[in-house]
């Protein structure tokens, strides 16, 4: 008899007898759902260090307000870029407000970013059309503006978005530019003193205060060093140049965002390790407990055994027989987990903010596990099974 008509009967077995086969792979399930959570935390989380490196580096650190006042101005920028002089790469301005845009007959509101220049050299920043905002335009308070990818294609669909003009509250704005968006989906970066620029557009600070250069104040500054080593040197200079007691009253931050994304992980990985160990836990049970069904099951079926060999089926085909059985069990019970495990996993990313990513080689290296924990357990009852002389069990009552 092929092994796959042995799945058919052994289906059609565990469908008579449902109570017990679903007791027997909720162990299964429930180990091979902490499985998937723990994979799909894994891969989210290299995903999620790997896309802030990619915009920022290992360089950049953030100095933001964390009251409702800009305490920041362009006069220290200045005189910040003066103080380190080549150990700084780069330093940009950072204020954020909604408002409303319009191009055409579409109306929306969105995110608009008011830097400078330089804010392309910390973030990394590609383009798919036209230019960045230049220093001639912070100098000259040019009324331009660059698009995020997301809003560019909600106001421009067919794509003829550079060179188009569109307004910001009520002034009209050139479009000179749209980021490419390889790398800016995702997740909010507002953890890391970041703004999302899917769905963002960025202005020179300037032109969007309105106001002289020396009277213009915002809520961040985006520093990025020349090399790794250099940022912790640089915290007591900064410190004490914006001064040390706004730090200590808590009136202005300093943001490291791979240092806080690398404690984020640590946690996360910590998490991971107990939920791996939980899972190998329930696991070790769940395959133990299905062993124990199936030796009930060969205990239980041994007339049946001993007829099957009277008829002419050899060891092989009894020992296939009850490792279908257990194979089908396993199978039941890595379906469910894999599919348990994608809700708690869903359930993790909404209510903890963590960074979780599914993907088909996970599940089916969960399933897999399901199915060696299918062969362990179901190992000695089969070849038990196997190893039963027909005459002892046709004699059994």
């Amino acid at each position: 008899m092929k092994m796959w008509r042995y799945l058919w009967l052994a289906i059609r077995l565990w469908n008579v007898q449902r109570l017990q086969a679903i007791l027997s792979a909720s162990g299964i399930a429930i180990g091979v759902a902490g499985f998937v959570v723990v994979i799909a935390m894994s891969q989210g989380a290299r995903e999620e260090l790997a896309r802030i490196t990619d915009l920022l580096g290992t360089s950049t650190l953030v100095i933001r307000s964390t009251n409702d006042e800009r305490s920041l101005t362009l006069a220290q920028l200045e005189r910040l870029q003066h103080l380190l002089g080549p150990q700084l790469l780069a330093a940009a301005p950072l204020a954020r407000q909604w408002a409303a845009i319009g191009a055409g007959a579409l109306r929306d509101r969105t995110r608009i970013v008011a830097t400078s220049a330089d804010y392309r050299k910390i973030h990394n920043l590609s383009m798919r059309q036209g230019r960045f905002l230049s220093a001639l335009d912070m100098h000259r308070q040019q009324r331009v503006c660059v698009l995020g990818p997301g809003v560019a294609e909600k106001l421009f669909p067919a794509g003829n978005a550079a060179g188009a003009t569109l307004y910001i509250g009520q002034e009209l704005y050139r479009v000179v530019g749209v980021l490419s968006g390889s790398h800016l989906s995702g997740k909010s970066l507002d953890a890391y003193g970041l703004p999302q620029l899917e769905q963002a557009i960025l202005v020179p600070l300037t032109t969007f205060a309105n106001r002289p250069a020396e009277t213009i104040d915002f809520e961040q500054m985006l520093v990025k060093m020349a090399r790794d080593d250099l940022i912790l040197p640089a915290l007591p200079v900064l410190q004490r140049f914006l001064g040390k007691q706004h730090f200590e009253e808590d009136s202005l931050e300093l943001i490291i965002p791979l240092e806080r994304l690398q404690r984020k992980r640590h946690w996360q990985r910590t998490l991971e390790y107990l939920l791996f160990g939980i899972s190998a836990i329930v696991l070790g049970i769940g395959t133990a407990g299905m062993a124990n069904v199936m030796l009930v099951s060969v205990n239980t079926r041994r007339r049946e055994i001993g007829l099957r060999r009277a008829l002419g089926a050899t060891r092989k085909h009894i020992l296939q027989q009850f490792m279908a059985e257990g194979l089908v069990l396993a199978a039941a019970g890595g379906i469910a987990g894999t599919a348990l495990g994608w809700a708690l996993g869903r359930l993790l990313q909404v209510s903890f903010d963590m960074a979780i990513r599914f993907d088909v080689a996970g599940s089916a290296a969960a399933l897999l596990i399901a199915l060696l924990a299918g062969v362990l357990s179901s190992a000695y009852p089969a070849r038990k099974a196997a190893n039963t002389r027909p005459v002892d069990a046709l004699r059994q009552p």
